[in-house]
């Protein structure tokens, strides 16, 4: 058993997947359980914050609809190129919201909700995806709970640094949490969109050849 994790954490697309987990994934776990408080100390009047809670899982499942079908979508050749760019997509509606937020929380604070409920929708569709892409059938279950531990460590220390001080009120109860968040997200949108760069690279010769006849 020892043996056959440490093949998994040594495989080629582990890595990657682990810091989805690590980082965005985790993000949207603790947010989602959070975002309400967040709204509340940005004085955001009740029936707005009903307005949002209510689209969360409107735009979650519109998330996973659009990138799904990005991610089977690839030009002749091209391979792994439509799950690479959906992957692109999601971690940069993400950053999208960040660079929000950064301007002004309490104006942008419903889009930005919305922008990263599409994100996380993508990549809750996506990396299953990839997943089975990069393992067998043997490991998949294994490689499915590693990944998920990895994610519970971080999604812990998201949940405590989204929780304000008591009596904190306005921009700053979060400004450093969403600082810190957009930092790490940055160096996935980063990864993505090397790992993008290299998958336009590899075209399958005989599907080239194919495409001429």
């Amino acid at each position: 058993m020892a043996v056959r994790i440490w093949n998994i954490v040594l495989a080629k697309e582990f890595p990657w997947l682990a810091a989805l987990h690590l980082i965005p994934i985790a993000y949207s776990f603790a947010w989602l359980g959070n975002w309400s408080v967040c709204a509340e100390r940005l004085m955001i009047p009740e029936e707005d914050r009903t307005r949002i809670g209510l689209g969360l899982g409107l735009f979650s499942a519109a998330g996973r609809l659009l990138f799904g079908f990005i991610g089977d979508w690839a030009p002749g050749g091209r391979g792994r190129i439509g799950l690479e760019l959906g992957f692109v997509g999601s971690i940069g509606l993400f950053q999208l919201a960040f660079l929000l937020l950064e301007h002004d929380q309490r104006t942008f604070f419903e889009l930005a909700m919305q922008l990263q409920c599409l994100g996380y929708g993508g990549l809750l569709c996506l990396a299953p995806v990839a997943l089975r892409a990069g393992f067998p059938v043997e490991d998949l279950g294994t490689s499915f709970g590693l990944l998920y531990q990895l994610l519970a460590v971080t999604f812990t220390v998201f949940n405590w640094a989204a929780v304000p001080t008591t009596g904190c009120v306005g921009i700053e109860c979060f400004q450093g949490f969403f600082s810190a968040a957009s930092v790490l997200n940055a160096g996935c949108l980063i990864w993505a969109l090397t790992r993008l760069a290299r998958a336009s690279q590899k075209v399958s010769p005989t599907s080239l050849r194919a495409r001429k006849l």
